[in-house]
């Protein structure tokens, strides 16, 4: 934005020196208003910069509305939603009698969230479960977010790291 820059290079240098300044904000305070000439499609939202710092105090600069921002939540929704459906048919996969002999354990996993929902990983009995239900007997009992849940089962959040983080509560007997 050559407006921005000659705006920038006008500045007594003495006074301005070595300033972060962001186009939209020094225009604004040479008293822009109307920034869609400066867009190349007008109709398109504007995206900031991932360099911009302290970001969330431009929830309506850059395209935030608040239609934006439930769309947005709604897709990340979403995706937590296909990240537990992923993680639950890769664990009835994995789920064997091998492995119900070593474990010897039903453990219940309460998601929280907005949806709220029960599993059990039945690794007691026959060849072994995952449902989708709550089980009054469990041996443990983890409670976690639901969007801690695939990151926990990937290991891209440790099961150690989310206990001393207060994302993971257990109770029961782990032996």
């Amino acid at each position: 934005m050559a407006d921005a820059a000659y705006a920038v290079l006008s500045k007594n240098s003495r006074n301005f020196t070595g300033n972060f300044t962001i186009d939209e904000e020094v225009l604004r305070e040479e008293g822009v208003v109307d920034f869609k000439k400066y867009a190349v499609d007008p109709d398109a939202p504007l995206m900031a910069d991932f360099f911009i710092p302290n970001i969330e105090n431009y929830p309506n600069t850059f395209g935030q509305t608040p239609e934006r921002r439930k769309s947005i939540n709604m897709l990340k929704k979403a995706a937590v939603e296909e990240d537990i459906t992923k993680t639950l048919e890769t664990m009835k996969k994995m789920v064997s009698k091998e492995i119900v002999d070593k474990m010897s354990g039903v453990f219940e996993f309460t998601l929280t969230g907005e949806k709220g929902r029960k599993i059990t990983l039945d690794l007691k009995n026959g060849d072994g479960s995952v449902s989708e239900s709550g089980c009054d007997d469990a041996d443990v009992k983890f409670t976690l977010a639901d969007t801690d849940f695939a990151p926990m089962f990937s290991g891209k959040l440790t099961p150690t790291n989310a206990f001393m983080a207060k994302k993971l509560q257990i109770k029961g007997d782990m032996m």
